[in-house]
Protein backbone atom coordinates (compact mmCIF):
# COMPACT_ATOMS: atom_id res chain seq x y z
CA UNK A 1 0.00 0.00 0.00
CA UNK A 2 1.76 3.37 -0.97
CA UNK A 3 1.42 6.71 1.04
CA UNK A 4 1.18 10.19 0.23
CA UNK A 5 5.10 10.42 0.05
CA UNK A 6 5.12 7.59 -2.76
CA UNK A 7 6.75 5.04 -0.22
CA UNK A 8 5.12 1.60 0.47
CA UNK A 9 3.93 1.74 3.65
CA UNK A 10 4.87 -2.04 4.88
CA UNK A 11 7.28 -3.56 4.07
CA UNK A 12 5.44 -6.73 3.64
CA UNK A 13 3.81 -4.85 0.82
CA UNK A 14 7.30 -4.41 -1.12
CA UNK A 15 8.86 -1.12 1.44
CA UNK A 16 12.21 -1.12 1.82
CA UNK A 17 12.83 -2.67 5.51
CA UNK A 18 16.39 -0.64 5.88
CA UNK A 19 14.70 2.56 5.53
CA UNK A 20 12.47 1.82 8.45
CA UNK A 21 14.72 3.01 11.23
CA UNK A 22 17.29 5.55 10.87
CA UNK A 23 18.02 9.21 11.42
CA UNK A 24 17.00 13.04 9.36
CA UNK A 25 18.89 16.27 10.12
CA UNK A 26 19.77 19.37 9.10
CA UNK A 27 22.95 21.05 7.86
CA UNK A 28 24.00 23.61 6.50
CA UNK A 29 27.55 25.32 4.67
CA UNK A 30 28.89 28.54 4.93
CA UNK A 31 30.03 28.37 1.79
CA UNK A 32 26.18 28.22 0.70
CA UNK A 33 24.67 30.87 2.69
CA UNK A 34 21.12 31.01 2.38
CA UNK A 35 20.81 26.99 1.87
CA UNK A 36 19.73 24.35 4.14
CA UNK A 37 20.42 20.47 3.31
CA UNK A 38 17.65 18.08 4.45
CA UNK A 39 18.63 14.75 4.76
CA UNK A 40 18.11 11.08 5.89
CA UNK A 41 19.83 8.15 5.93
CA UNK A 42 19.53 4.58 7.36
CA UNK A 43 23.08 3.93 6.65
CA UNK A 44 25.02 5.05 9.85
CA UNK A 45 24.65 7.99 11.67
CA UNK A 46 23.84 11.13 10.72
CA UNK A 47 27.58 12.46 11.68
CA UNK A 48 29.01 9.75 9.08
CA UNK A 49 26.61 11.18 6.23
CA UNK A 50 27.96 14.88 7.43
CA UNK A 51 31.08 13.91 6.97
CA UNK A 52 30.74 12.61 3.65
CA UNK A 53 29.36 14.87 1.70
CA UNK A 54 32.41 17.03 2.29
CA UNK A 55 34.14 16.07 -1.32
CA UNK A 56 36.57 17.75 -3.14
CA UNK A 57 33.87 19.95 -4.57
CA UNK A 58 32.82 21.19 -1.70
CA UNK A 59 35.07 23.82 0.05
CA UNK A 60 34.29 23.40 3.60
CA UNK A 61 32.36 20.84 5.76
CA UNK A 62 28.95 21.20 6.68
CA UNK A 63 27.70 22.12 9.65
CA UNK A 64 25.31 19.72 11.58
CA UNK A 65 22.52 21.97 12.83
CA UNK A 66 19.73 19.38 14.09
CA UNK A 67 19.74 15.72 14.10
CA UNK A 68 16.87 13.29 14.96
CA UNK A 69 16.56 10.06 15.20
CA UNK A 70 13.54 8.50 13.50
CA UNK A 71 11.87 5.08 15.02
CA UNK A 72 9.60 4.58 12.04
CA UNK A 73 10.72 5.60 8.19
CA UNK A 74 13.18 7.98 8.41
CA UNK A 75 12.63 8.84 4.22
CA UNK A 76 8.63 9.21 5.31
CA UNK A 77 9.84 12.25 7.07
CA UNK A 78 12.36 13.65 4.98
CA UNK A 79 9.82 13.37 2.26
CA UNK A 80 7.75 15.37 4.12
CA UNK A 81 10.00 18.30 4.98
CA UNK A 82 10.71 17.92 1.61
CA UNK A 83 7.09 18.27 0.34
CA UNK A 84 6.43 21.28 3.00
CA UNK A 85 9.07 23.45 1.74
CA UNK A 86 8.90 22.40 -2.01
CA UNK A 87 8.31 26.15 -2.97
CA UNK A 88 12.15 26.87 -1.11
CA UNK A 89 13.16 23.79 -2.91
CA UNK A 90 16.69 24.93 -5.15
CA UNK A 91 16.78 22.80 -7.63
CA UNK A 92 14.12 19.56 -7.93
CA UNK A 93 16.89 16.57 -7.72
CA UNK A 94 18.66 18.34 -4.82
CA UNK A 95 17.63 18.21 -0.92
CA UNK A 96 18.66 22.48 -0.84
CA UNK A 97 15.87 24.88 0.29
CA UNK A 98 15.93 28.80 0.71
CA UNK A 99 15.03 28.30 4.58
CA UNK A 100 16.39 29.40 7.84
CA UNK A 101 17.44 25.89 9.81
CA UNK A 102 15.30 27.03 12.44
CA UNK A 103 12.47 26.35 10.35
CA UNK A 104 12.80 22.76 9.72
CA UNK A 105 14.26 21.90 13.41
CA UNK A 106 10.63 23.66 14.50
CA UNK A 107 8.66 21.09 12.31
CA UNK A 108 10.69 18.18 13.65
CA UNK A 109 10.33 18.90 17.24
CA UNK A 110 6.54 19.06 16.72
CA UNK A 111 7.06 14.83 15.75
CA UNK A 112 8.29 12.26 18.12
CA UNK A 113 11.45 12.09 17.18
CA UNK A 114 14.88 11.64 19.82
CA UNK A 115 17.05 14.77 19.50
CA UNK A 116 20.19 13.47 19.17
CA UNK A 117 21.74 16.97 18.08
CA UNK A 118 24.89 17.71 20.75
CA UNK A 119 25.95 14.39 21.03
CA UNK A 120 25.88 14.12 16.97
CA UNK A 121 27.71 17.65 16.49
CA UNK A 122 30.55 16.64 18.93
CA UNK A 123 31.51 13.39 16.91
CA UNK A 124 30.78 15.57 13.69
CA UNK A 125 33.41 18.54 14.81
CA UNK A 126 36.00 15.94 16.06
CA UNK A 127 36.68 14.36 13.07
CA UNK A 128 37.02 17.97 11.34
CA UNK A 129 40.60 18.69 10.90
CA UNK A 130 41.89 22.20 12.00
CA UNK A 131 43.09 22.87 8.18
CA UNK A 132 38.98 22.15 7.55
CA UNK A 133 37.53 24.32 10.83
CA UNK A 134 40.19 27.14 9.81
CA UNK A 135 38.97 27.07 5.95
CA UNK A 136 35.13 27.07 7.45
CA UNK A 137 36.13 30.13 9.64
CA UNK A 138 37.65 32.17 6.89
CA UNK A 139 34.29 31.58 4.74
CA UNK A 140 32.84 33.06 7.69
CA UNK A 141 34.54 36.54 8.27
CA UNK A 142 34.61 37.40 4.19
CA UNK A 143 32.61 41.17 4.65
CA UNK A 144 29.50 41.10 2.37
CA UNK A 145 30.04 42.82 -0.55
CA UNK A 146 27.48 45.15 -1.94
CA UNK A 147 27.30 47.26 -5.19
Amino acid sequence: MSNDYGMNADPADGGDAASYEGYVYVATNPAMPNLVKIGSTAKGDPQTRISSLFTTSVPVPFELEYAAAIADDPVKVERALHKAFQPQRLHPKREFFEVEPFQVIAILKLLDVADITEEAKSEVEAEISQEDRDARAKVRRRPILSF
